[in-house]
């Protein structure tokens, strides 16, 4: 997790700098960058960090599986890579792997080359 969260260091930086500057938080409900999505204001435990990695934490026990809601947009979830357009989805979540994903449309390019870094 610290490789993954050096990789991410330009991302926080510009995400706390925005906070600073304007007062948006790090860690956004999914409401606030999909404003229209009438699901997205009931989601209670699911973020965003910044605009554009989506957390879904897993907060049962035992869990092997995790059900995610995702807002429209293209998804790609951290771990493999797979790209899910929003909706509700199913992905398996072992111990230390939780439901991650970022959106393909980022310009951060290091959140997208997370996975190529052969860190997971």
């Amino acid at each position: 997790m610290s490789r993954i969260y050096t990789t991410l260091k330009s991302y926080t930086k510009a995400l706390v700098k925005e906070n600073s500057e304007i007062g948006v938080p790090v860690q956004r409900p999914l409401f606030m960058h999909y404003e229209q999505d009438k699901r997205a204001y009931n989601i209670k435990y699911e973020y965003l960090y910044g605009r554009d990695i989506l957390v879904a934490p897993v907060y049962e026990p035992g869990k092997s599986t995790w059900k995610v809601y995702l807002p429209e947009d293209e998804w790609i979830h951290i771990w493999t890579g797979n790209v899910y357009k929003g909706g509700d989805i199913e992905v398996d979540v072992p111990l230390g792997k939780p439901a991650i994903f970022y959106r393909k449309a980022s310009e951060y390019v290091e959140i997208s080359e997370v996975s190529h870094l052969k860190i997971f």
